[in-house]
């Protein structure tokens, strides 16, 4: 009979610290002027170590006294933008992995939750700022491709590329400017997918290290992601994923 409220406050107790390491963790990511990102990574793991042990709902409080202790530092904003972006990569990625989800799923879960946190801060900094994103992303991509018109003539008489190429490349840029609000919405769904499933892959990697060395045996990334974090491990540290 004495269990059951015996874990409820160890886990009460374990996300209050976890807690605070987060904030901690967070507010440094936001002082350092590099770095800043793998911080917010290390940020997220004791949520995710929380959700996993406890569930998505002793998970989902640490994220939200995490956001409320960053809200006093920084500003509710602030503190808002860190409660979803916990919620949507920690709690996922450590729910999935309380279910017992495989690698590739659990990593796949974090990268969904994910990218709707980054959906969500965009649709903030719209109604903020009054900038639409996706004119926003169609004007960098003209700029673009306005830098790419002003450096052809240099290139074609280096290379000494003949007319026919050149009619080529200004048909392809003339589509290209057709097309540009498709083009547009295509590279932001390009940059949330490419956000979200790095983000999640890395904290995946982390939160793995953290496990192991804690004694919870997790599974381990496939072979062709780790290669591709070993240039991460070597600047960064020399923990094993």
């Amino acid at each position: 009979m004495n269990a059951r409220p015996d874990g409820r406050a160890h886990g009460i107790a374990e996300g209050g610290l976890l807690a605070a390491l987060s904030a901690l963790v967070s507010i440094v990511a936001r002082l350092l002027p590099v770095g800043g990102l793998l911080f917010h990574i290390a940020a997220a793991v004791p949520v995710v170590r929380v959700t996993a042990r406890h569930g998505r709902r002793a998970g989902a409080a640490t994220a939200a006294v995490v956001g409320l202790l960053l809200a006093t530092v920084f500003g509710p904003l602030s503190g808002w933008n860190t409660f979803v972006s916990l919620f949507g990569f920690a709690v996922v990625l450590g729910w999935a992995r309380r279910r017992g989800f495989g690698t590739v799923p659990t990593v796949l879960w974090a990268a969904l939750g994910g990218a709707l946190t980054v959906l969500v801060s965009i649709a903030e900094s719209f109604a903020i700022t009054g900038v639409q994103p996706l004119a926003a992303t169609r004007l960098q991509l003209g700029l673009v491709l306005d830098g790419v018109v002003a450096v052809l003539p240099r290139i074609y008489h280096d290379l000494h590329i003949g007319a026919n190429w050149q009619a080529w490349v200004a048909g392809w840029i003339a589509l290209a400017r057709m097309w540009l609000p498709t083009l547009s919405l295509l590279a932001m769904a390009a940059f949330v997918a490419a956000y979200g499933l790095g983000f999640a892959t890395l904290l995946y990697a982390f939160d793995v290290a953290v496990a192991r060395r804690l004694g919870d045996p997790l599974p381990r990334l496939p072979r062709l992601v780790t290669a591709g974090l070993d240039v991460l491990q070597r600047l960064f540290g020399r923990t094993r994923i």
